[in-house]
């Protein structure tokens, strides 16, 4: 069982990685 940090950092990660992404599309269609 991974401890409780790691899960909460691997949401972070996903989460970000999404953001990010999202980001990065909204910034192609404005151009």
């Amino acid at each position: 069982e991974a401890p409780a940090n790691f899960s909460i950092n691997n949401k972070y990660k996903i989460s970000w990685a999404f953001i990010d992404r999202l980001l990065g599309f909204l910034d192609a269609r404005q151009q």
